[in-house]
């Protein structure tokens, strides 16, 4: 009996098989115009040979190219157009005095273009039509040529790549589009402008994952609360690792939401999933969890979200609290006055068919610089 990579590679040779006939045509001048790679008889090959059969197909007119924006609605988009401005924000508001408020939680998701997917552990908010079309093309094509592999950051402070995290990204440059993008995301959530990161590009391809991670410092903090040294520079780039007035805020520093953008979705597999969320935990408790360190990809259970190109997605990392808004993570004493949520652990799962393009801009409680 065969085995299961034995039948897994019969089958995709049986697959390259039924294109060999489109492997060259020839062109006005009389030469051999190339339409996928030339068959290479090696199991190594086979993968790279495969990830051309849909733009074979295409260029032999066998197949209509997928429709990226079918579900875009201009008239969604336009309700976000028409937010209201953001009141400028006080000198004290933009040093650590900025409340997280029941009213700014849930303003984005009162929206009504917004669909609430979690209300709470995580609240995560899925907006449709958030970007129109020509600004997904406009952030391709300010971003493309500029990829460089995503690093991770590790305890010591240091960054490096790490299988942890598979994709390319870059910080595009800043535009009028994207500018307007960015003041969109704002009036939106009701959250000042300088609280905000600069986008982030990322880029992925065929196999390229993100494992379970928090955005915040969820990682270094749930088992104590005095932050590692990548940490507590992590926290300082927005007035941590002191929380309160005139340092990071009621988050110390740290990251409160996360803001996702969809320029093109795969057209298998590499969807956001929340494998810690209240609502995983409660859907899972029945069943058996597979093998596997990503088994949270492969359950159905588990909440996610799979999000059309023009798309938004929005995340808390904190949720209001009822801390003091003292003390620092730099010495174990922070007690921040929002509400760190460990559900908002999430994963980029891997690609199976296709390329997954996002934007992220993280918002934290307090100017970041």
């Amino acid at each position: 009996m065969a085995s299961k990579s034995e039948a897994v590679l019969a089958t995709r040779l049986a697959a390259y098989d039924r294109l060999a006939s489109l492997s060259s045509r020839r062109g006005a001048d009389g030469e051999p115009e190339e339409l996928i790679p030339r068959r290479k008889w090696s199991e190594r090959h086979v993968r790279t040979i495969l990830e051309d059969e849909e733009a074979a197909r295409r260029l032999a007119g066998r197949d209509k190219p997928r429709n990226e924006f079918a579900a875009y609605d201009p008239l969604l988009h336009a309700q976000y157009l028409d937010l209201p401005p953001l009141s400028p924000p006080s000198e004290a508001d933009m040093t650590g005095s900025f409340q997280l408020t029941e009213a700014v939680y849930n303003q984005a998701a009162r929206h009504p273009a917004a669909r609430v997917l979690s209300f709470e552990h995580p609240r995560v908010v899925h907006f449709p039509s958030f970007l129109s079309p020509e600004e997904v093309q406009h952030i391709f094509d300010i971003s493309r040529e500029h990829l460089v592999r995503s690093e991770v950051v590790h305890e010591e402070g240091e960054e490096s790549v790490s299988n942890i995290r598979t994709s390319f990204g870059v910080w595009p440059s800043r535009t009028a589009v994207t500018q307007n993008i960015t003041d969109r995301i704002h009036r939106l959530l009701g959250v000042p402008h300088d609280f905000g990161e600069d986008l982030y590009v990322l880029q992925y391809k065929h196999g390229q994952q993100y494992d379970a991670h928090n955005d915040n410092c969820m990682d270094d903090l749930r088992h104590g609360r005095t932050a590692t040294p990548s940490c507590v520079d992590f926290l300082k780039r927005a007035g941590g690792p002191a929380c309160g007035p005139g340092a990071g805020g009621v988050t110390c520093g740290d990251r409160m939401a996360t803001f996702i953008l969809q320029l093109k979705h795969p057209e298998k597999g590499g969807h956001t999933v929340f494998p810690a969320a209240s609502v995983t935990k409660a859907a899972m408790k029945r069943r058996k969890i597979a093998q596997g360190d990503e088994w949270y990809c492969e359950e159905d259970a588990v909440l996610g979200a799979a999000p059309a190109a023009g798309d938004a997605l929005l995340f808390w990392d904190y949720m209001p609290g009822q801390g003091s808004n003292r003390g620092s993570y730099a010495d174990g004493s922070a007690d921040p006055g929002a509400t760190p949520v460990y559900g908002a652990l999430h994963s980029g799962c891997p690609v199976i068919e296709g390329e997954k393009w996002i934007v992220t801009r993280w918002i934290r409680s307090s100017r970041f610089t």
